[in-house]
């Protein structure tokens, strides 16, 4: 028995692997006229003082644009340059989201939150040694993720 989906996540980093799973998600929800939601999640890289100090940086008279902002503005352009990728693919009901913290625990929790029916990521490959220590976001999600993952090559 085949479920009808609803709704759809795909989690995208910009990277070759996630423009294939969006493209995945987008022909499935073309498919199933289910809504595509476009997760763009960042680890954080401060340590948790480093953000105060970003904020004293942007009460600074010269300072336009803390560092912290500039890499907002490009998380989301990734999300909706992954959103308009699927919209030309026949996605419409179409929403990119970006969040900062643990990519695999957000999407596990957004997937949950939201009731998606199914996950969609790429396989992105770590560094070796990095992959044997920490894992991939992919193999997290499966073990965590309470809803089916589909991981594209």
């Amino acid at each position: 028995m085949h479920k009808k989906l609803k709704s759809i996540l795909v989690a995208v980093d910009g990277s070759p692997h996630s423009d294939r799973a969006t493209d995945f998600a987008a022909d499935l929800v073309q498919q199933s006229d289910a809504v595509l939601m476009i997760l763009y999640v960042h680890a954080p890289v401060l340590k948790s003082g480093a953000r105060g100090e970003f904020g004293q940086l942007e009460r600074m008279e010269h300072h336009q644009q803390t560092e912290y902002e500039i890499i907002r503005e490009l998380e989301q352009q990734i999300a909706l340059a992954a959103e308009q990728r699927a919209r030309k693919r026949g996605a419409q009901r179409t929403e990119a989201v970006v969040e900062v913290g643990d990519p695999a625990k957000w999407i596990a929790d957004m997937a949950r939150a939201r009731h998606v029916d199914l996950v969609v990521v790429g396989r992105r490959g770590l560094v070796p040694v990095a992959q044997l220590l920490f894992g991939s976001v992919s193999a997290k999600l499966a073990q965590i993720c309470e809803c089916p993952v589909v991981i594209v090559p």
